[in-house]
């Protein structure tokens, strides 16, 4: 099983009270707070995983972070790691414009006296998922205890010792891909299924692309787990992708059920499309 690191190839941290400053050249990034409920820190943290070979399967992945600075060592610190949903500049972020984050933690430890030591913390699920296409990589946010003076300072990929930069250690294995054979299908006006495939705990890659010549159809994934009653695999915020004429797009399986197919509807009422689908299968 190759075990693969990567450095932080951009670091910053965010300020409260300087809430228009970057910091991105800073040898430390902070968390937490510093003196007064308008002062805390906030910090994000950069990795380039686009080398990970495809057909590679994630087992696990650590953020090592090395702590240099711990102000309220007999305080009891949970720090929190965030998925960021949306673009940025590392070298011009700040407080005032920082990135929005989904609002529930994806990772989190708990530190108390630790100094001039590594900390670990498993972000397996995001790193699976920038791998798997599931979500976007846009780094880590990164959040300590906003409520009481609880500051911490970790290296950044600034500090003068680059062995001292925050980590990402990334555990994989070799996965085998079957491709299914293509499929065509004149959409209707509801949603019509290709022919299901069975899925479980591997994933599935679709290529989708409209066929057609001058009508619009809508794509998605479905899951099912007796092959008879099918769920979207969507996000309640997505809506369906419409591919015109020429266009593709790749879908892949957000979730596991015993089976996956794709399904295609038309846009507008009456106005068959026709999409190509292509399945692969990525056996863990």
């Amino acid at each position: 099983m190759p075990i693969l690191t990567f450095q932080s190839t951009g670091t910053t941290f965010l300020s409260q009270s300087n809430p228009a400053v970057n910091h991105s050249t800073s040898p430390l990034i902070y968390v937490g707070q510093f003196s007064g409920d308008t002062d805390n820190y906030r910090s994000i943290i950069q990795f380039n995983i686009s080398n990970i070979p495809f057909g590679y399967s994630i087992n696990s992945a650590n953020l090592s972070l090395y702590i240099a600075r711990n102000d309220v060592p007999a305080l009891s610190k949970q720090i929190n790691v965030y998925r960021i949903l949306e673009n940025y500049d590392i070298n011009t972020v700040n407080w005032n414009n920082q990135p929005q984050i989904y609002p529930i933690a994806e990772a989190s430890t708990t530190i108390t006296n630790e100094i001039g030591t590594v900390i670990s913390i498993n972000v397996t699920t995001s790193v699976k998922n920038w791998y798997n296409g599931i979500s976007k990589n846009y780094g880590f946010l990164l959040k300590g205890d906003e409520t009481q003076t609880s500051l911490v300072g970790f290296t950044s990929a600034n500090y003068p010792i680059n062995t001292f930069a925050p980590v990402l250690t990334i555990n994989t294995s070799k996965g085998t891909i079957t491709q299914y054979p293509s499929e065509t299908i004149n959409t209707t006006n509801t949603l019509t299924g290709s022919t299901s495939i069975p899925l479980g705990t591997n994933f599935g890659t679709f290529a989708m692309q409209n066929t057609g010549t001058s009508n619009n159809g809508y794509v998605t994934l479905q899951l099912s787990a007796d092959n008879t009653i099918w769920i979207d695999d969507l996000s309640p915020v997505m809506t369906l992708p419409s591919l015109e004429p020429g266009q593709s797009i790749i879908l892949n399986t957000r979730g596991h059920m015993a089976y996956v197919r794709a399904a295609v509807q038309s846009v507008t009422a009456g106005q068959s499309a026709e999409i190509t689908i292509t399945p692969n299968i990525w056996s863990i």
